[in-house]
């Protein structure tokens, strides 16, 4: 309810000073008009002035109010940039929380994002990018891919993408459901293959509009599968339900969707990972070198934690759901730049 307070209260001001202009505008002519008709010219033009006095005390209102909504909303980003740079030590409000786990509060990092800019790469982000090197898989063959696709928890790799340096390495998923009646097996990667934004600018975004799932479905599905690859993975029908998000958030999740790649909801991350330590990821250095925030507070297996997008609405039109470092959700603005992407994908197997 308060997640974006600032925002809200400037977009709530515009539509009450509008409202209040508007009435006072009509209140002062219907006075006006009444009056001259009853034949009191001095009461028509005192109509007349408290309509345009209204009209006045409505807009000055209005611009206090928006002035305060933007206060708060600096004010917020400043605090934001301060936890990231390790200059304060109070807790990001965490606005959703699946079951379980006690992990650190996870900190967000600043809205880089607002100007179209990434944070800049400094000493502290190279070392972060050394500690963050991952073991290479080597490539599996097509039989020892199916072998493991029939059970959960188990790992694959499947495509290739730059992870620990610009070459390309094997990409390591895991597997989360497997469906034996229509022989078909859902993916996630294991770590944060990348960093992108959900949405390239502030305004209203559901999955289906969204900047992520276009890269998704094109430029990153075409550099990390080859022809033989892609034609293994199924276009699935993408739910996008109010059943799919928050509980708690009337945000619309807009339409279904059919994709080949895609992000996971709320509803599917409890499904699947069930309580916030399993949700915790870590990113490659490919996608620390591209921006992604990392959180030394929130380690896993020794390596520093990340955020990663869901495909789920946010608090707000313009803010989608979010996985911290620390494993719990959270509503945040779609612009920022600094979170991860962990691709899904159903395999189709063979019959055999």
């Amino acid at each position: 309810m308060f997640d974006d307070i600032g925002n809200k209260i400037m977009n709530l001001t515009k539509i009450v000073c509008t409202i209040l202009i508007v009435l006072n505008c009509i209140a002062g002519l219907v006075g006006f008009i009444g009056c001259l008709i009853s034949g009191s010219v001095g009461a028509a033009f005192i109509c007349l002035l408290g309509g345009v006095i209204g009209c006045l005390f409505a807009w000055i209102s209005g611009f206090l109010m928006y002035g305060l909504g933007q206060l708060i909303d600096d004010t917020h980003a400043i605090r934001m940039r301060d936890v990231m740079y390790g200059s304060t030590n109070r807790d990001d409000h965490v606005s959703i929380t699946p079951a379980g786990g006690n992990s650190a509060a996870a900190k967000t990092p600043p809205q880089a994002a607002a100007s179209g800019r990434r944070p800049q790469q400094t000493a502290e982000a190279g070392q972060k990018i050394q500690q963050a090197i991952l073991p290479v898989v080597q490539k599996q063959s097509r039989e020892e891919i199916y072998s493991s696709c029939h059970e959960p928890g188990k790992s694959i790799t499947f495509g290739s993408y730059p992870q620990n340096t610009t070459d390309k390495d094997p990409v390591e998923w895991l597997v989360l459901d497997y469906d034996a009646a229509s022989k078909r097996t859902l993916l996630i990667s294991r770590y944060a293959l990348d960093c992108k934004p959900y949405n390239g600018s502030a305004e209203s975004v559901t999955w289906e509009t969204s900047a992520v799932r276009k890269w998704l479905n094109t430029a990153f599905l075409n550099e990390v599968f080859n022809a033989d690859e892609q034609r293994e993975i199924l276009s699935a029908n993408v739910n996008n339900g109010q059943d799919q998000g928050f509980t708690e958030y009337d945000t619309s999740g807009g339409n279904d969707t059919e994709d080949k790649v895609f992000l996971l909801s709320y509803a599917e991350i409890m499904k699947y990972f069930g309580n916030s330590k399993n949700c915790m990821c870590v990113p490659t250095p490919h996608a620390i070198g591209h921006g992604a925030y990392v959180s030394s507070e929130n380690m896993l297996n020794g390596k520093a934690a990340c955020w990663w997008w869901l495909r789920s609405p946010g608090s707000s039109a313009a803010s989608a759901s979010i996985v911290g470092s620390n494993g719990k959700c959270y509503s945040r603005v779609a612009t920022y730049n600094s979170f991860t992407v962990r691709p899904a994908f159903w395999l189709e197997l063979p019959d055999n």
